[in-house]
């Protein structure tokens, strides 16, 4: 029982060794037979869209099977029934992967132009190809660039020397002595004490009115206190 299982463990190996040869087998020729075939006309470049000066090279492959010739052709877009022209003339040898043909822009209106390359095989068949979108550009300056100058360093500013100021004395004459005549003095007057007995008389009128009315005032300020006392009585 034992080796009939050790038996079926190494077959089974071998199937999943066979099982994995045949998917790899099978992958390869699928491979082969499926792989992508290299068209054999094509443009390379330029590619639809860009923009195009001068001379430009144009790049690419046109080779057939039962190969004749190529041509490479221009026009504005979009092109208008049969109105393409030619660039350059026909060539009859198969280019791969290499220069087919240079187009001079500067010979046309600045714009947006088609680009075909055209295959003949010897039968009379032919395949073509458009770059679609190119725009000719030859007109358009060439902004010029705006040179800055860098900032300099800047100069020292001179400082002017501080004047001295030199001071000018001027010698102050000495006054000379002059001989003042002061004046004499005079005695001063006395003023004695005069009685004057009509001032006196006055002053004691005045002291005495004044007297007066202070006692009034004052008779009649308690002769309205005792008029209220009264009043509040009861």
């Amino acid at each position: 029982m034992a080796y009939h299982w050790v038996r079926s463990k190494a077959e089974r190996r071998a199937l999943v060794r066979k099982f994995i040869a045949v998917l790899f087998l099978g992958a390869g020729l699928l491979s082969l037979a499926f792989r992508p075939q290299l068209p054999g006309a094509y443009i390379a470049s330029p590619k639809d869209g860009e923009t195009l000066r001068g001379e430009v090279a144009i790049r690419g492959t046109a080779s057939l099977p039962d190969f004749w010739k190529y041509e490479l052709h221009y026009s504005p877009e979009p092109p208008a029934g049969d109105r393409w022209i030619p660039i350059g003339g026909v060539v009859e040898t198969p280019v791969v992967d290499g220069l087919l043909g240079v187009w001079d822009t500067t010979k046309v209106p600045d714009g947006s132009y088609v680009l075909r390359l055209r295959v003949a095989k010897r039968d009379g068949n032919y395949v073509e190809v458009f770059i679609r979108g190119l725009v000719v550009a030859n007109n358009v300056p060439t902004p010029t660039p705006t040179f800055t100058p860098l900032p300099s360093e800047p100069s020292p500013t001179p400082i002017p020397p501080t004047p001295t100021i030199v001071a000018e004395v001027v010698a102050t004459p000495t006054p000379s002595p002059t001989l003042s005549i002061l004046p004499t003095p005079t005695a001063a007057r006395t003023e004695g004490f005069a009685f004057e007995p009509g001032k006196l008389a006055s002053s004691f009128c005045y002291g005495m009115g004044a007297a007066g009315a202070f006692f009034a005032f004052a008779g009649f300020l308690f002769l309205l206190r005792a008029i209220i006392n009264l009043v509040r009585r009861p």
